[in-house]
């Protein structure tokens, strides 16, 4: 479900690579601090 928001929020914008990357780091961060929430 998440992944494929990321995917259409990729796809949609016109942003810079610079930026998308931006928020893909931020994305995996908060992967990262759920996961470790969860156990």
């Amino acid at each position: 479900m998440m992944i494929r928001k990321v995917k259409s929020f990729i796809e949609m914008s016109d942003k810079t690579t610079d930026e998308v990357y931006k928020f893909l780091e931020c994305f995996s961060n908060m992967l990262k601090i759920s996961m470790i929430q969860r156990f």
